[in-house]
């Protein structure tokens, strides 16, 4: 029976047990004890990682935060397992349970939780904790999940709610597969049929022999009797098709798998040999974690790419911003014409403060001298900047400025700030709107910033409806959501902020290039939908040239399903019959190569989930392959993994992921290639993958050069080889009409010894060194 609803108790061991919860056991290998050689298992656990690993996944445990070392039951933690983030996350106890310290105390609390059941949304957690007859809201930033890292913080206490197989953690895992190339399957049909030729040569021959002895060979049994057991031309021929299928066994190419991993070691090497793919600053060189992809880098025909850390480099830098209607952030000459900022260019000085960041450059001076002139604008503009993220008050008196007031501050995208505006606001709202598309067509990442005075007896009437709204378990979303567009209605708006998220070092470059070498480039980010269109824009990825760009952000699947078709349509409908029905029934397939114009998809994570259902999936494959640039934006790391997988099952075409944190983990192992960037979020996506290198561009040398070449010299080799095998066998064959299908050999030890260092060996070789020299030579 499904899981309704989870009951929790703390140091109640017999009350948990009777709910038949899972323990705390999980299974993160693709063996298992009958199949794992222990010899292997000694081998690695040689290693002292490997066993400090093994006791740090046992000990990861899904919890409540009940209190910690820091005051007010704060706790920082790193979530760059999860959500790929580097940045410290703030979770808070609950304040009743935050004086629990003490270990006595611990052993006396017998709270209650009852939540929602296992799931793998990383950002959601709806339960209330009862305790002392009073029920008190628990939600995500109640939490520490499986993953996360402790920072800045001694330590904490918490109640295990998920253990296991059921953390959000490894729900959102994918399964490892054993990946194996379209090389290796066609070397297993080939040799299926080699077998079977085998088999044609020695019944040929064995049927020769049977009739040469009917006819001929009983002349000669006067000096060569047959033996007592041969009295049959028909069993001498049987005999003889054993004894030919031995003498020609070497037309099966028995060394060719040994050879092949041979050839495919050396390719290993040239890719960890690659200077130009050695990340200097770093100390980070290119690594083949395997020997068994390497040609199968130069047939991607899909790349599905995270965002932060590895196109960009996850390093946000103020750049603009707009105050009250007036944009800083540029510099003018004595003439009021913008002046490009270059080097050279001086930047404000910031001495005068003793806390400011040294490394921080800005350089219109404008900015500052409204800080100095005391602009309220200016003033609430920053206040509401340093406290409208997740600062954690030490305030003791409630969150009042010095003037005793009450203030709402927000900050989020325009197109939803906009809407939440008191009409006083209106003339500001157009002027502050033309600084954001400037902003935007610059490639800067952009936030509306707004506030509101509250009303002291209003605010506790609404205080009271959150109070309820928050302890319920079901449509607890839905009712938050009403209270809060309540609240933020009416709001002020001061301005917007522009912030730069540089990207790495020759993406936009890199991007066009496999662009051109056909491989359509999918972004699968867990950002919001503006972030990830403004990195999709300065990669050009998404260019104001398009002939559209869809945007897909149903909450519900009919909304989806008529956004996807209604796109579909409109893209097959310029290229031939508009009429809906008849959209349904072609073959989109055809259509793919003969759209000349250009089209962009853009979809949320809430829409991707009805759009990953079996009813929906083949539409949006068929949209997202007849689109220039696919953007999916929200998603889950087990959203990527199914993308992914989508593409895989459907288009039957080789597929590449890459990603740099943990949370790139389940598309790295789902596709047919994963590629670890080694960045600041650490080095899981990096072991989890077949190939490693530091930084994004470094993609276009592995599949266009490295890719490229290791497909040719395997296709040249294997070629060769089966030319040499079956001129070598052959001879056999042939020689067996001149000796009356005797079963005789043709060649001696020593010849076969030779002819295998001759003509298998040494062409081998030298085929890879003249590639290599050839390669250094053009400058590819």
């Amino acid at each position: 029976m499904q899981e309704k609803e989870r009951h929790v108790k703390a140091n109640m061991r017999d009350y948990n047990d009777k709910f038949s919860y899972a323990d705390n056991h999980i299974k993160t290998s693709k063996y298992n004890v009958f199949t794992f050689l222990p010899i292997n298992l000694f081998e690695q656990f040689q290693r002292v990682a490997n066993a400090y690993f093994l006791v740090l996944l046992i000990l990861q445990a899904d919890i409540l935060l009940l209190c910690s070392s820091e005051p007010y039951g704060l706790c920082y933690i790193e979530t760059a397992e999860l959500d790929g983030e580097t940045n410290l996350k703030v979770r808070q106890a609950l304040t009743v349970t935050s004086d629990l310290g003490d270990t006595t105390k611990l052993m006396d609390f017998d709270g209650e939780v009852i939540c929602e059941p296992p799931n793998n949304k990383l950002d959601k957690f709806i339960g209330t904790l009862s305790w002392r007859d009073i029920k008190h809201p628990l939600d995500n930033e109640k939490m520490l999940l499986r993953g996360c890292v402790l920072r800045n913080t001694e330590w904490c206490f918490g109640m295990v709610i998920f253990a296991g197989l059921q953390t959000k953690l490894m729900q959102n895992c994918g399964r490892t597969t054993f990946k194996r190339t379209s090389i290796d399957k066609l070397m297993n049909t080939l040799v299926l049929w080699i077998f079977a030729f085998l088999f044609c040569m020695g019944a040929i021959l064995g049927i020769g022999n049977a009739v040469w002895e009917s006819w001929i060979g009983r002349n000669f049994q006067v000096f060569l009797p047959w033996e007592e057991f041969q009295r049959s031309a028909v069993f001498s021929g049987f005999l003889t098709f054993w004894s030919y299928i031995i003498i020609l066994n070497t037309v099966v190419p028995i060394s060719l798998y040994v050879s092949v991993e041979v050839l495919r070691l050396g390719h290993s090497y040239f890719i960890n040999w690659d200077q130009r793919m050695y990340h200097s600053q770093t100390d980070t060189a290119a690594e083949a974690r395997t020997t068994t992809l390497n040609e199968e880098l130069g047939q991607v025909e899909f790349i599905f790419s995270d965002k932060t850390g590895t196109l960009t480099q996850n390093i946000m830098a103020f750049s603009k911003c707009s105050i009250n209607g007036h944009t800083y952030g540029d510099v003018y000459d004595e003439f009021e014409r913008k002046v490009e900022i270059t080097e050279k260019t001086a930047c404000v000085d910031f001495s005068f403060n003793a806390l400011c960041d040294r490394g921080f450059k800005f350089y219109d001076g404008r900015l500052v001298e409204a800080i100095k002139l005391e602009d309220p604008a200016a003033h609430e503009f920053f206040r509401l900047l340093a406290l409208c993220h997740t600062v954690m008050p030490e305030e003791k008196s409630e969150v009042r400025n010095p003037e005793g007031q009450i203030k709402l501050y927000s900050k989020g995208a325009d197109t939803i700030i906009f809407d939440l505006l008191d009409p006083s606001s209106e003339h500001l709202m157009y002027t502050t709107s033309e600084h954001l598309c400037e902003f935007a067509g610059e490639g800067l990442r952009t936030l509306a910033l707004a506030y509101k005075d509250l009303d002291e007896d209003y605010l506790e009437v609404w205080m009271k409806k959150l109070l309820f709204a928050s302890t319920v378990i079901e449509n607890r979303e839905d009712q938050l959501a009403v209270l809060y567009e309540e609240i933020e209605q009416g709001l002020k708006l001061l301005g917007a902020t522009a912030i730069e998220d540089k990207l790495q070092e020759g993406v936009p470059e890199t991007i066009a290039c496999l662009n051109l070498a056909d491989i359509k480039i999918w972004v699968l980010t867990g950002d919001k939908l503006e972030t990830a269109m403004n990195i999709g824009y300065s990669c050009n990825m998404l260019r104001d040239d398009m002939n559209e760009v869809f945007i897909i952000s149903g909450h519900a699947q009919p909304e989806v399903q008529q956004q996807l078709r209604s796109a579909k349509e409109r893209i097959l409908g310029r290229s031939r019959v508009s009429s809906a029905v008849e959209v349904e029934k072609a073959d989109d397939s055809v259509f793919e190569e003969t759209i000349i114009a250009e089209y962009a998809l853009v979809i949320n994570g809430h829409s991707l989930a009805h759009a990953l259902e079996p009813q929906l999936e083949h539409v949006l494959l068929d949209v997202a392959c007849l689109c220039k640039t696919v953007i999916c934006c929200r998603v889950t790391p087990m959203q990527k993994a199914q993308v992914v997988e989508l593409v895989k099952r459907y288009r039957r075409a080789v597929t590449l992921a890459i990603g740099d944190g943990a949370n790139d983990v389940s598309m790295i192992k789902t596709a047919h290639i994963g590629v670890g960037i080694s960045g600041q979020e650490g080095m899981q996506a990096a072991l989890a993958s077949d190939y490693s290198f530091a930084q994004f561009r470094y993609l276009r040398r592995l599949l266009l050069v490295h890719g490229r070449w290791s497909y040719h010299r395997m296709c040249h080799f294997l070629c060769y080889f089966f030319y040499k095998n079956f001129g070598f066998t052959l001879v056999h064959f042939w020689y067996g009409f001149f000796c009356g299908f005797s079963a005789q050999t043709v060649y001696d030890q020593w010849f076969i010894t030779f002819f295998n260092i001759v003509y298998t060996s040494l062409p081998v070789l030298a085929m890879g060194i003249f590639d290599q020299t050839s390669l250094v030579m053009t400058g590819t």
